[in-house]
């Protein structure tokens, strides 16, 4: 390659011009000036251009220490050659082409040579696309192709690197390589997109075939289910167009067996152990068939239970294992179940059967075919005394004498312990036996008694011991009260009273009588029920003995409880609900107790109560409403109070009656449940009964129309007020307007003025002849009733008319000075002789005036003289 080099950095100093001749730069010599037979130090420049195929032919200028140009070779090699130590510029360029980096920045040093290289780029400016077809049938492909072309020319084929779109996806789809799918009927326009160029707009048409189901594939997740469990089959169709459809919910699903029943939606349920064939069929076409067998229910869950969380040591408690089974089935799993406890040392299980073993806590499971129960909790507390058995070296005493009793406990755990200080003994006849807190019984009267311990709420065996007894003299009946309520009871108690003094409880084993069974039930251990009002006397008779009469009264049955009860539990401020008490008495009657009940409102500021039980709504909330008599108070039935709703709506106007054309203000007034009042006249709807007598506005403002009347309404929230009739009348008489054609008439002289009547109708009417006329100043103008204005007098006066009480404009009316009207000669004679003369007189009228004039003419010539008065 060759170049010019122009050397600037030697001055010379011979005048002559040197050709140096670089090897390796080329064919080409470079001029240069040289300063002296010694040059100083040289260095290269040297670098390659990529792609050669774009970059051959590129200027490369050096600028800097020097500055230089060369061309890029075949192989996009360049070179400067001869350069010295200094800082350096290296800029590529070419038309069409850009350059990476856009130029770079050399310092030479020393005799070293620096390699500078560039990559050049042509940016795309335009990208051509082109179809294989303008029109596919859906399902079908069109490959597109898109060419760049690029700054410096070259053309290249980008179909695999654009970005393709579609402006209507639904018509037709875009791969990444060019490949547009038929989606849907209709048409798509299709682009091609790259570093921000797009490409021209290709117009793709996709038609669609009328497509045919041509087979349907069923499936589910398992061909094999258990009783009562399901499958979800799906069914799918295949067109002929190749698309494929999901049909589980529009098939029509069959089983061909009774083992297994399938819903519309595809949903297959074992009904019974065997095997079903499945198929679904749409439009003619059957699906391949499926076989689904069903096996027997499977287990699903296990539930134990027992019947106490808590056991004593020493005991036992059975628990139950129930299974449930895919079919819904259920089934005692207990004696099959594997029991586990997790704490063998406080339980242990066989069958099913906690026993507990220590004092703590277990968990107890059951477990069959791979399912585990739920755990239930049980603890295990220290044994607890389970019987008690007393004994005595003799089951008979005499009166007064002593037998020591023996009470032997018996606990959960098999361990027995002497009890006999730390019982509870009781003797069933204590007038018989009495025994001490030790077990020491003492004989008090002949007779028998029952002895019995008890300890831990267990009581022991019963032991009869019998004592040699004095004879029953008289049995003493008494209660701790003589009065019960109907259907309530007392016990009475009869006490025997024997022959040594002694007494004895009999009231278990006399045997008791009423005198009224009507009105007192009595029963063998003496229980008295009020079961009628009255009385009766009541007795005891044992071994031939009977007691005193005790009079019993039974007195009306008392009240037990009270409940309250209304039809609503919600009420609208103001408004009130009856509430209703009903008492329940003794003897199961009941009562309305609202009237004689106290009544309560848990908040007085929400809910109102009367003393009737009716409450009312004072404010927006709830209250607990209940009732009391007697000490007894009933349920609290809550009560809210929601706001206050729109009872009325009350109508109005200044009046009744209006007259054609003119105006009258409705206003409505709403009550409300609480007794409060708004005025609705904006927001309530109007209606007038015969719109073309009286029309009403939105604001209830009514105008009337025509002569007649109207009844008028105004509606909110479903209320409609109160009808008001409005009458109109004929149109009023709202102001008159008086004229006349001068407002100036000369004094004698007349004007017409005229009064135009304005009604509320806006019509008007000539008032002229019936209104009354005024004239302010009578002496100046006269008014006539028909409105004729008369000038008596040099003045002015204010004119006004009247009627049905509405006074006109006043219209001011100056009378001036009286004028000439008219002249009128005379003469005694309309013929003379020549040379006489005759006297004419002349007459002016004036308005209450005239005017005289002679008039001397003697006919001769000469002159004439005129005389003229005024009278």
């Amino acid at each position: 390659m060759g170049y010019r080099f122009l050397h600037t950095g030697f001055v010379c100093l011979f005048g002559s011009v040197i050709l140096v001749l670089c090897s390796g730069c080329g064919s080409t010599g470079v001029t240069s000036s040289a300063a002296s037979p010694s040059p100083a130090p040289t260095t290269n420049i040297s670098g390659t251009l990529a792609p050669a195929i774009k970059a051959a032919g590129a200027t490369i200028t050096l600028s800097g220490a020097s500055t230089a140009t060369t061309t890029a070779d075949a192989n996009g090699n360049y070179s400067f050659g001869g350069l010295s130590a200094g800082n350096y510029v290296v800029t590529p360029s070419k038309t069409g082409l850009t350059f990476s980096p856009g130029s770079q920045s050399v310092t030479l040093n020393g005799t070293s040579n620096t390699s500078v290289n560039f990559t050049a780029s042509a940016p795309l400016q335009s990208i051509s696309i082109t179809a294989s077809s303008s029109s596919i049938a859906k399902g079908s492909t069109a490959q597109f192709t898109a060419i760049g072309t690029f700054s410096d020319g070259t053309m290249q084929d980008l179909t695999s690197s654009a970005g393709w779109s579609s402006s209507n996806p639904a018509v037709a789809s875009m791969s990444a390589g060019g490949v547009s799918t038929g989606v849907g009927a209709g048409s798509s326009i299709i682009t091609a997109s790259q570093n921000g160029i797009a490409s021209n707009s290709v117009t793709l048409i996709v038609t669609v075939a009328a497509v045919t189901l041509q087979s349907i594939t069923i499936n589910a997740p398992n061909s094999s289910i258990a009783k009562g469990t399901t499958d979800q089959f799906t069914a799918t169709g295949t067109f002929s167009d190749g698309s494929t459809q999901n049909l589980t919910g529009s098939v029509t699903w069959a089983s061909s067996s009774a083992a297994a029943t399938i819903a519309p939606g595809g949903l297959l349920t074992g009904a019974a152990v065997g095997s079903s064939n499945i198929t679904a069929t749409q439009s003619g076409i059957t699906s391949n068939i499926f076989a689904l067998a069903v096996t027997a229910a499977t287990l699903q869950s296990i539930a134990i239970n027992g019947p106490n969380a808590s056991i004593a040591k020493g005991t036992a408690e059975q628990f139950t294992a129930t299974g449930t089974f895919s079919d819904g089935s259920t089934q005692n799993l207990t004696t099959s179940a594997t029991w586990t406890s997790s704490n063998t040392a406080a339980a242990t299980l066989t069958a099913g059967l906690a026993s507990g073993v220590g004092a703590g806590s277990a968990n107890i499971t059951a477990s069959q075919s791979g399912i585990t129960s739920n755990s239930f909790a049980l603890t295990i507390t220290a044994a607890t005394l389970q019987a008690i058995t007393v004994s005595a070296n003799s089951s008979s005493i005499a009166k007064g004498t002593s037998v020591q009793f023996t009470a032997m406990g018996t606990f959960s755990d098999g361990s027995t312990q002497n009890l006999t200080n730390s019982s509870i003994w009781a003797s069933s006849s204590p007038a018989t036996v009495n025994i001490s807190a030790t077990g020491l019984a003492t004989g008090s009267g002949i007779g028998s008694s029952n002895i019995t311990a008890a300890q831990s709420g267990i009581t022991s065996n019963s032991f009869a011991l019998a004592v040699s007894a004095a004879t029953l003299q008289s049995i003493t009946v008494s209660a701790n009260t003589s009065s019960i309520a109907k259907g309530t009871s007392v016990q009475l108690t009869a006490m025997g009273t024997f022959s040594d003094g002694s007494s004895q409880n009999l009231t278990s084993t006399a045997t008791w009588s009423a005198s009224s069974q009507t009105v007192v039930n009595i029963s063998s251990s003496g229980l008295a029920t009020g079961a009628a009002i009255g009385s009766s006397n009541v007795t005891a008779i044992q071994n031939g003995t009977t007691s005193n009469s005790f009079a019993l009264t039974v007195t009306a049955a008392a009240l037990q409880s009270i409940t309250v009860n209304a039809n609503t539990s919600s009420i609208a401020k103001g408004t009130s609900i009856q509430f209703i008490a009903t008492g329940t008495f003794s003897d199961g009657s009941t009562q309305n107790l609202s009237n004689t009940a106290t009544w309560a409102s848990s908040s007085t500021a929400a809910v109102n109560i009367a003393t009737s039980g009716l409450a009312t709504g004072v404010a927006v909330g709830s209250s607990n409403v209940t009732a009391t008599q007697n000490g007894i108070t009933s349920n609290s039935f809550p009560l809210t109070v929601s706001a206050a709703t729109l009872q009325s709506i009350s109508i109005g106007a200044n009046s009744s009656s209006i007259a054609k054309g003119t105006t009258v203000q409705f206003t409505a007034t709403g009550t409300f449940s609480d007794g409060s009042t708004q005025n609705l006249a904006n927001t309530a709807t109007w209606a007038s009964s015969t719109p073309a007598t009286v029309n009403v506005n939105s604001t209830g403002l009514a105008t009337g129309a025509a002569i007649g009347s109207s009844n008028i309404t105004a509606t909110q929230n479903g209320i409609t007020s109160n009808t008001f009739a409005l009458a109109v009348t004929p149109a009023t008489l709202q102001s008159i307007n008086i004229s006349a054609g001068s407002s100036s008439i000369a004094k004698g002289t007349s004007i017409q003025f005229t009064a135009t009547g304005a009604f509320t109708d806006g019509s008007t009417q000539n008032l002229t002849n019936t209104a009354t006329w005024t004239s302010s100043t009578p002496a100046t103008v006269n008014v006539s009733s028909a409105g004729l204005g008369t000038g008596a007098a040099i003045g002015s006066s204010n004119i006004t008319a009247t009627q049905n009480g509405i006074a006109s404009n006043s219209f001011a009316l100056t009378v001036t000075a009286a004028t000439l009207q008219s002249i009128t000669i005379t003469a005694n004679s309309s013929s003379i002789a020549q040379g006489t003369s005759v006297q004419f007189t002349a007459t002016g009228t004036f308005i209450l005036r005239s005017l005289k004039a002679r008039v001397f003419n003697s006919l001769r010539p000469g002159p004439s003289a005129t005389e003229a008065r005024r009278t």
